[in-house]
């Protein structure tokens, strides 16, 4: 008997065509069956709002492509809730144990884990991808150790646990806090060879993934860089899907056409708007819009149709893949109303550089605040992705609040101006850079959904 016997899969939009046809061989030679969405079993995807998802079968599973891995890599069929696209199971995927911690910090770990998604283990079993140890020496510590290249167990101190629920972050970077030498537990101490203390001082240097680049990229395209996406050779991304440009885009002709071609390169059919009939019905698969607002909105909305904003349509046609737009804060139309109270702000940033800060920049904008370049008194925000420098040290003599970005995000994600105060938007873990994880929100389809009828009323 097969591993995936009975097992009838389809693989949404949001995975990247290698993935699919990679998964697809690896299912198939396991005894799966790929399927319509209407016919699958089980559904993978790495996002719960994905295209078409109203056509899936009653009582299918909805799983991420680690589901397919963990199954194969142990050898038998893993259990479908504890790999759930939900951003809200913070410890999706995560199989834990722990060594040497008292009773009462065991409970509490055990509870967490497993209320966010995860899984708990008594003994180091070999499914076990995260062992806690407050110290090295246990003989679970030294067996996790001395196997890691295998099974590719993280050992890790309990702070990561505490800094994940705090930050509400999934998938949050455990390079800070793993043994051998968890720099968590080091950091900000004098360096043994030069007697240095600074924050740069054993911080994790992580690159950029391919995917975190084309986020950037996308988010950040010139209109040169725009009219080169439509002169790009032709594959068929968009599959004969009607897209219709908003014509709150107010695009003008050049850059219309320059879009429009990169479309039907992409293997996209254009709807074309007749901005001089109003009564006009229009047939589409695809809304790009800049605005949550007016009647193509609320139709697209209401029949669950793709809407998404350029930047999402770049990055569909410059990675291949038809990702859900409500997965990242710049993929979907923006609120037409100014975010409430966000205009009378002033901010700047620290030790976010490059594209990421660039980004950040983009947020800021977008919902009406000015963001400076320098720091000064009339700064009334400072962001920073980690506690270190001259702005983080004016900022505290000036009595200016410093931030990470998830307050921004969570100021964009709600479209109003949000108190600073909160513990998750001041906390700084040691040796922690915010940056790694910039972009890794999005917004979720029942805060649309509630401010649907507000917004037809409105109109």
């Amino acid at each position: 008997m097969s591993l995936f016997d009975g097992v009838k899969f389809f693989c949404t939009s949001t995975l990247s065509d290698k993935r699919k046809v990679d998964l697809t061989l690896l299912l198939e030679h396991n005894g799966a069956r790929p399927v319509p969405l209407g016919e699958a079993t089980h559904v993978i995807t790495l996002s719960l709002d994905y295209e078409g998802q109203d056509g899936a079968t009653e009582g299918s599973v909805t799983v991420t492509d680690s589901w397919v891995d963990r199954s194969l890599i142990l050898g038998r069929l893993q259990l479908a809730q504890h790999f759930s696209p939900d951003p809200a199971m913070l410890f999706s995927g995560v199989v834990a144990c722990v060594t040497d911690l008292v009773p009462s910090d065991i409970e509490v770990l055990s509870a967490g884990i497993t209320a966010l998604g995860g899984q708990w283990r008594a003994g180091l079993t070999r499914d076990v991808t995260h062992l806690f140890a407050v110290g090295p020496g246990s003989e679970k510590y030294q067996t996790a150790l001395r196997y890691q290249k295998e099974t590719q167990v993280k050992v890790l101190v309990p702070h990561w646990f505490d800094d994940s629920v705090r930050l509400g972050i999934r998938g949050l970077s455990t390079a800070a806090y793993e043994w051998p030498e968890p720099t968590i537990l080091t950091f900000g101490k004098p360096s043994p060879e030069t007697g240095e203390v600074g924050d740069s001082l054993l911080r994790p240097q992580n690159k950029l993934s391919q995917d975190k680049k084309a986020l950037y990229k996308a988010a950040l395209m010139t209109t040169e860089q725009e009219a080169k996406l439509g002169q790009a050779e032709t594959r068929d991304i968009w599959g004969s899907r009607r897209i219709l440009l908003s014509p709150d885009l107010e695009l003008s002709d050049g850059r219309r056409k320059a879009i429009e071609a990169g479309i039907v390169r992409s293997g996209g059919v254009v709807v074309v708007h007749d901005a001089q009939r109003a009564d006009v019905e229009y047939e589409f698969d695809v809304l790009i819009a800049r605005y949550r607002w007016g009647p193509l909105y609320v139709q697209g909305v209401s029949g669950r149709k793709l809407i998404g904003s350029l930047t999402w349509l770049f990055h569909a046609e410059s990675t291949g893949i038809i990702g859900t737009p409500t997965a990242q804060l710049l993929h979907y139309p923006i609120p037409k109303k100014s975010a409430e109270g966000f205009s009378a702000h002033e901010i700047t940033v620290t030790n976010y550089t490059g594209d990421a800060r660039d980004y950040l920049k983009k947020l800021i904008g977008l919902m009406g605040a000015t963001f400076t370049p320098s720091m000064s008194g009339k700064n009334t925000v400072l962001i920073a992705a980690y506690i270190s420098g001259n702005k983080a040290t004016k900022a505290r003599n000036w009595s200016i609040p410093v931030v990470n970005h998830t307050w921004l995000e969570d100021c964009f994600i709600q479209w109003r101006n949000l108190s600073v105060g909160l513990e998750k938007y001041v906390v700084f873990p040691p040796g922690l850079d915010f940056s790694d994880h910039l972009g890794e929100r999005g917004i979720q389809r029942e805060v649309i959904l509630e401010g649907l009828p507000d917004l037809i009323a409105e109109m």
